[in-house]
């Protein structure tokens, strides 16, 4: 029965997808959430985000992530740069990279992962990234994000 409904959400997703908008002035709203295991602590976060193209397949934003490690949450403010690659209609890969501060302490990150068109205006994306902050040591993860492209 799982790889049914697997199968029709796939089929689904191929049948109803649109042109990707990735083209310069299209704004991005959206974000992600994830988790990362080091050292047998596990945190969650949460980050939304906003950003615009600013040449086809290029787009740059700020972003606000929340983690919780179980001991307290932080945040962390930052900027990103995501280009896009691809000229696939339902879907492109991306990389993204992040610098940001928490807690006063310099972070810096970044991801690699896959964006799928559920039609022209929205994506899911699916990615691991790799976080650091400060003097600790950095994590690797895994995520899913959701963004809304607008166009202008």
């Amino acid at each position: 029965m799982k790889k049914f409904l697997l199968s029709t959400f796939v089929f689904a997703v191929m049948a109803f997808a649109a042109s990707a908008q990735t083209q310069k002035g299209t704004m991005l709203l959206g974000g992600g959430a994830g988790f990362s295991s080091s050292d047998g602590t596990t945190t969650w976060n949460i980050s939304p985000s906003l950003g615009t193209f600013v040449k086809d397949n290029f787009a740059m934003g700020a972003f606000l992530g929340i983690s919780d490690n179980g001991g307290g949450s932080v945040t962390n403010l930052g900027a990103y740069l995501k280009p896009y690659f691809g000229k696939q209609e339902n879907g492109k890969m991306f990389a993204k990279a992040m610098l940001g501060s928490m807690d006063s302490e310099f972070t810096w990150g970044g991801s690699l992962g896959y964006a799928a068109f559920l039609n022209k205006s929205v994506a899911l994306e699916f990615g691991a990234n790799y976080d650091k902050m400060g003097d600790m040591p950095g994590v690797f993860g895994l995520g899913v994000g959701f963004q809304i492209h607008f166009k202008k």
